[in-house]
């Protein structure tokens, strides 16, 4: 479990990492046939769906028949917990190389501590950018992943970097 801020504690930076529509996206990663069409995994219900198919209104929990009648070109595929599973092991793994802090809410849903800028990580207080640039670099390259990444900082950070652009 990450450590929380307590009153009087050092402030913490927190990175969340979010898999973008990740089952489907490792459907069309995996698959050349797929890249650039309307994909939906699930076996009932959509599990996940590709940006194509959320256009003509697929979301993720909608059942299969709906998702069919609102995207006539939808491909469905049943998918592969093993695959999924490995991939975010990888995501997993690059994340532990900057920081030993991270907690896996969900296959492709990761929370990183990087308050302290260990192993390589830049000190989140002083430069959160540059450690999610990096994450999503590292990602895209290795487990060819694509992430969307928010940083969660105390306020009086958020506060200072404004006043820098500024």
């Amino acid at each position: 479990m990450l450590p929380s801020s307590r009153a009087g504690a050092e402030p913490r930076a927190i990175l969340h990492l979010d898999g973008d529509a990740f089952f489907a996206s490792l459907e069309q990663r995996d698959d050349a046939q797929l890249r650039g069409k309307p994909v939906a995994v699930g076996t009932g219900v959509v599990a996940s769906c590709s940006y194509e198919a959320r256009r003509s209104g697929v979301r993720t929990g909608m059942r299969l028949s709906e998702a069919r009648w609102r995207c006539r070109d939808l491909i469905v595929v049943p998918g592969e917990y093993l695959r999924y599973e490995q991939a975010a092991r990888q995501m997993m793994a690059i994340c532990q190389e900057r920081t030993p802090l991270v907690e896996a809410a969900a296959l492709d849903d990761l929370y990183l501590d990087v308050s302290q800028g260990e192993r390589g990580c830049v000190s989140a207080p002083s430069a959160p950018g540059a450690n999610a640039t990096g994450l999503a670099a590292r990602n895209a390259k290795v487990a060819k992943v694509n992430l969307t990444i928010l940083a969660f900082l105390p306020f009086f950070l958020v506060n200072m970097s404004i006043r820098r652009v500024r």
